[in-house]
């Protein structure tokens, strides 16, 4: 069964009957759903027209949790009198009307209990032969109280099934806000990445001597990988340079998704001694130099800046000359930069003129986002 807020009260109460007084002879009710009035019996709608319908209202104009006894469950066969002029008249009204609320203020709903001649109430020892007087008043007190108690049991529960369901709903509004709210930020996200994406291929394009262009699904590759700026540059390098060689000759080059090796990260990737130029590319060999200055200016506790880095080198020079050897070689050392992004961690911070080359990236994505 379900909750009992889930039922219209007189549909509720009439499951129940059952349970209370099992050997009623008949069930009904007569009450209005959805501005449209029923009126059931044994289970059976029972139609009537509109001069019917009339008399049947008139039968609603009683008072809530009242109650009247008449001679047929059919009240449309037979109509409704209060009034008994014998004794035996009294003992023909075998059917109690229980009149409860409305959804129509004005009017009640009814339930039809028609009862056998003899009688045995649950959990009673009350055995009835006959319908007197005195045992009708038993059976109505009883059946009140019953019908009463259920009644607002269904209403009690209908607030809370209905507040269930505000929460319900308002945390599926929310739900939806959030995933908009998410869907909105991803696609945000992505635009940035794809102006980062296209940035850092222009600079690599120079190097190369060729166009590289990004594919849609290489945005959501590294979308997805959710990386640091340092290896999306480094898988970005990786892909290029795959592109470069599988489509060796073009000036354009499309760099796919697949070109991306999601398994190696910044910490895990180590550089073998192929990969690292030799003693002939004479800018990296300029930034080892400035690199093992400022680390023999770092164990002596000394500051690292140009001067101090220009009088450490093998033979010492002036600071203008590490600014003049610098810009003559900026494109190949923003490249070198951006190659090998775990290399010459120290001039890279305190150097001035390769500090402002290595943020160029991080101020592109800045500006980017």
């Amino acid at each position: 069964m379900r909750l009992a807020g889930t039922y219209h009260p007189i549909d509720y109460i009439l499951t129940r009957l059952e349970d209370f007084i099992p050997s009623l002879m008949h069930t009904g009710a007569i009450y209005s759903v959805d501005q449209q009035l029923l009126f059931v019996l044994d289970g059976d709608k029972i139609e009537f027209d509109a001069l019917q319908q009339v008399q049947l209202q008139k039968i609603r104009t009683q008072r809530p949790f009242t109650t009247q006894w008449v001679e047929s469950p059919n009240l449309l066969e037979q109509p409704t009198n209060s009034s008994q002029k014998s004794l035996y008249d009294e003992e023909k009204n075998t059917t109690l009307l229980v009149h409860l609320p409305s959804s129509k203020n004005d009017l009640s709903d009814i339930l039809l209990l028609t009862f056998p001649g003899q009688l045995v109430m649950k959990d009673t020892d009350n055995t009835f032969s006959r319908m007197s007087t005195s045992e009708k008043s038993l059976i109505t007190n009883f059946l009140l109280n019953i019908v009463k108690s259920e009644f607002n049991r269904v209403l009690s529960e209908r607030r809370l099934v209905e507040g269930f369901a505000v929460v319900q709903k308002a945390q599926l509004v929310k739900r939806q806000n959030l995933e908009q709210a998410l869907e909105e930020t991803k696609r945000l996200y992505l635009n940035s990445l794809k102006v980062l994406i296209v940035e850092y291929f222009e600079k690599l394009s120079s190097s190369y001597d060729c166009t590289f262009i990004p594919s849609s699904d290489l945005v959501e590759r590294i979308g997805q990988l959710q990386l640091g700026i340092e290896d999306i540059y480094y898988h970005l390098q990786g892909a290029a340079e795959l592109g470069y060689h599988l489509m060796y000759g073009e000036q354009e080059i499309t760099i796919l998704g697949s070109y991306i090796n999601e398994r190696v990260s910044v910490t895990s990737r180590v550089k073998s001694n192929q990969d690292i130029p030799g003693n002939s590319d004479k800018v990296y060999q300029l930034l080892e130099r400035y690199e093992d200055a400022a680390a023999d200016l770092q164990a002596l506790n000394s500051a690292i800046n140009g001067k101090n880095v220009a009088l450490h080198l093998s033979p010492p020079v002036t600071p203008p000359a590490i600014t003049d050897a610098v810009k003559k070689n900026q494109k190949r050392i923003s490249f070198l930069l951006a190659q090998y992004p775990e290399k010459w961690r120290l001039i890279r911070k305190h150097l001035k003129p390769i500090e402002r080359l290595d943020n160029s990236y991080l101020s592109d994505f800045r500006k980017a986002i």
